[in-house]
């Protein structure tokens, strides 16, 4: 089927475990896999957690390959200048955001801005909780790379998301998905 992007959630524990840099890295090796198909999402109370261990661990594993993502933006209490050191690729913009657009102005600009400020840090975005087929217009006119929500799925087993990615590749031509591709720098 070709490479398919997989996103792993890190908690604040595992996160602060000083050894997931070396688990990653071992699991990377013992599975043979691409490092640049793996993304780590963080929430943005773990990402201003303990600067210096939280900056520490985050080099290390962008040294490693690993893609790493900022989940549920805009529900922490995030600072920009943090943001603007994060040498992350993805930024998740909270599903409270999308709710009600493009109905709610107030949610439009809000994402509207959070959408143009990661582009202009040269980070992807990806909505999440994308639900009616006007939310993912409005959002595909911001140019937002990709969405996720029950729009395009439902939560699946392992068997069931592999037929899927099997019968899109059968269906190129109606990609719902944009492919990953990392913001030039």
């Amino acid at each position: 089927m070709g490479p398919v992007e997989i996103a792993v959630n890190v908690s604040a524990r595992q996160f602060r475990d000083r050894s997931l840099v070396q688990q990653a890295e071992r699991s990377i090796l013992h599975h043979d896999v691409d490092p640049s198909y793996l993304r780590f999402e963080l929430t943005e109370g773990t990402l201003m957690s303990s600067a210096s261990l939280t900056h520490e661990i985050i080099s290390s594993l962008h040294d490693l390959g690993i893609g790493l993502a900022i989940d549920d933006f805009g529900t922490g209490y995030s600072s920009l200048s943090h943001l603007r050191r994060f040498p992350g690729e993805v930024l998740k913009i909270d599903r409270s955001f999308i709710d009600g657009i493009p109905e709610d102005q107030e949610n439009c600009s809000l994402v509207a801005a959070i959408v143009a400020m990661a582009h202009k840090l040269r980070m992807r975005v990806v909505a999440v909780g994308v639900e009616t087929e006007v939310q993912l217009r409005f959002l595909c006119a911001l140019d937002c790379e990709q969405v996720q929500g029950f729009l395009l799925a439902l939560p699946a087993s392992s068997e069931q998301i592999t037929d899927m990615l099997r019968k899109r590749l059968d269906h190129r031509d109606r990609p719902t998905v944009l492919p990953f591709r990392r913001r030039a720098s």
